[in-house]
């Protein structure tokens, strides 16, 4: 009788763990992420000029300023994927990484960047500033005739859409404090062609 009894409880245990391995394994085959590919397992990540803060455009000598705001505007929007390269490798390390920043760029006549810097900056990450200043330095404008000028681009990057404002608003409170005088955070000059003025 005693060996009935054993027999019974190994056979009734051996049938809970099974049902409670199969209840597991479909609770778990429910929980599944979806897959890295997948449109709803990432959002992509933003990359756009400031809604609130201005584009700022201030030419090197008086008078009007020899390039509009829309054409600065335009030439932003065709560079985008270049930041985006940029904004992507440093999301692969940092996933959550978020930056507001402003970037000033001094734009020649003939449409080269003579030298950029980071006004500010919201994350203080500096090595992703130079990576930043660097991709827009290469930029090149239309050529002109007129002046060189100096434009201030307020950018976000932000690892999602819903996370913008909040970058947005980080950026808008650090440039209600930063004085006129007070230096860059980041500047960089790069080498300019021969042909150059």
């Amino acid at each position: 009788m005693d060996m009935l009894v054993k027999t019974f409880i190994r056979c009734g245990i051996m049938l809970v763990a099974i049902a409670l391995m199969s209840g597991c394994e479909s609770s778990y085959e429910g929980a599944k992420a979806p897959p890295p590919d997948s449109p709803t397992s990432q959002q992509p990540p933003t990359i756009e000029l400031a809604q609130q803060a201005p584009l700022r455009v201030q030419g090197d000598v008086p008078g009007p300023v020899s390039r509009d705001v829309d054409s600065l505007r335009k030439t932003f929007e065709d560079n985008k994927t270049v930041l985006g390269n940029v904004y992507g490798k440093t999301l692969a390390s940092e996933p959550s990484m978020a930056d507001g920043m402003v970037v000033r760029l001094h734009i020649l006549p003939n449409g080269a960047v003579d030298n950029g810097a980071v006004r500010l900056s919201t994350s203080g990450n500096p090595s992703f500033d130079a990576e930043v200043v660097e991709a827009m330095t290469s930029w090149k404008f239309a050529p002109i005739k007129g002046a060189a000028l100096t434009a201030e681009y307020p950018v976000i990057f932000a690892p999602s859409a819903g996370a913008a404002a909040a970058v947005e608003s980080d950026l808008n409170t650090k440039l209600a404090n930063v004085s006129p005088g007070e230096p860059s955070e980041y500047a960089s000059s790069p080498s300019l062609p021969s042909d150059s003025p």
